[in-house]
């Protein structure tokens, strides 16, 4: 009697996760807006964080760069900075439908495309009064399909988002504050 080296839903389990795990995020330059360059007022900042619901991570890292860049964090200071991220709208519903069906029907060969677009608002207020703002627009493309399976180790949508979220604060720090 031979064993079976696969039964179905080992067979079922695998290629489930080769087509979860085959996705790629290529992310685009930010643009700044509502850019206002006005002279540092302080080097000590309470920082406060809003919608930041699943990037605990990345908060952590962005209070790293800040410090690095010469802020200290005091959260007893009456100087704060607000560091908003948003989502915004990501496309039409219609199109994303059809991609998805295309992707389906073709078990994962045409790959999935989802556009994300993000803003990320900085606030300086000093004594509660706004002083100054500067905010940016994030795009994080990301593909999803078994041909991009090779990409996947390079290009993992999560980490891309937070390097385009890490690589904003850094333009922060250099050329808004």
């Amino acid at each position: 009697m031979r064993m079976k080296l696969f039964n179905n839903s080992m067979l079922c389990f695998f290629v489930s996760q080769i087509f979860f795990l085959s996705c790629a995020s290529i992310h685009i330059e930010s643009n700044e807006s509502g850019f206002q360059k006005k002279e540092r007022f302080s080097n000590s900042y309470a920082v406060r964080f809003s919608g930041w619901k699943y990037q605990a991570d990345t908060m952590k890292s962005v209070n790293e760069i800040l410090l690095k860049n010469g802020i200290e964090i005091d959260f007893k200071s009456e100087n704060s900075i607000e560091i908003v991220l948003e989502e915004l709208n990501s496309g039409s519903g219609a199109l994303r439908t059809l991609n998805a069906i295309a992707t389906i029907l073709s078990r994962t060969i045409i790959p999935f495309y989802n556009r994300v677009d993000y803003r990320i608002t900085y606030r300086i207020f000093i004594k509660e009064k706004l002083y100054s703002t500067c905010a940016y627009e994030l795009t994080n493309r990301e593909f999803f399909g078994i041909l991009l399976l090779p990409l996947t180790p390079f290009l993992w949508p999560p980490s891309r988002q937070s390097d385009l979220i890490l690589e904003s604060v850094q333009k922060y720090t250099t050329e808004c504050l």
